[in-house]
Formats: C-alpha cells, structure tokens, sequence
C-alpha cells in the first residue's frame, strides 16, 4: 500500500508533522501519560510502603503479646516502648493511605484528561489525512 502524496510532494508523516494543531494535541497527550505513570509509580511506591509497615505491625503486636505473656521484670516499660512504636507505625500507615489516595486521585484527573486529549489528537488526525488525500 503507498502513500498518497499532496502536490508538494510531502509524506504523510511531514504533513502531519506540520499540523500546529495535532502537534499540540499530542505533545499534551504525551505529557499526560508520563504523568499518569508518575502517579501510578507513586501509588506503587506507597504500596510497597505499606506492606512493609504492614509486616512490621505485626511482628510488633505478636512481640508486644509475648512479653505480656512473659511478665518480666522490666516487661512495663518495654510494653511501653513497644506499644509507642507500634502507635507511630498506624500512623505512619494512615498517612501513607492519605498519600496514595492524593496520587490516585491525581492519576484519576490525569487519566481524565488524556482520555479527552487523545479523543481530540484522534479528531484532529482524521481531519489533517482528510486535508491530505484532498491535497
């Protein structure tokens, strides 16, 4: 299959090259997939995190219940120094659910917004291979 070729003599490629208007079009819809990867690596990122947090509750909540099993001496304040940290971690683990719930919104509005630009960018590129073959 060739290419037709206006009078110019230019493939399609340079002629749609020349389209101001689907050059724009889909130099945001570029920007907007990087960025909607960048959001979809962050809410990764956070995941990862909260696994980690995740396993480390629970060795703290399962040491936590083998000193009160245990009662030593010095088991009050190790109980205590334990249960603040384990307090920190769901805190921590609570933020990090903040965090990845702004990234997924973001990726949200991202995603949005590319669905429309590359509906654009397709409709802008129906009508330059129109503007093409009439040439």
């Amino acid at each position: 299959m060739t290419e037709a070729t206006p009078k110019g003599g230019e493939t399609w490629e340079e002629f749609l090259a020349e389209d101001v208007e689907y050059t724009k079009l889909n130099q945001q819809r570029s920007e907007l997939k990087g960025n909607i990867r960048k959001y979809e690596g962050m809410v990764n990122d956070v995941e990862w995190r909260l696994l980690g947090k995740l396993e480390t509750l629970q060795i703290m909540r399962g040491k936590f219940i083998q000193l009160e099993d245990q009662g030593e001496d010095d088991y009050v304040a190790r109980l205590e120094r334990i249960g603040d940290v384990i307090h920190e971690i769901d805190e921590d683990r609570y933020a990090l659910f903040e965090e990845a719930g702004r990234a997924a919104r973001h990726r949200i509005e991202m995603k949005t917004q590319y669905d429309r630009v590359h509906d654009q960018c397709n409709e802008r590129w129906k009508v330059v291979r129109q503007l093409f073959d009439g040439a």
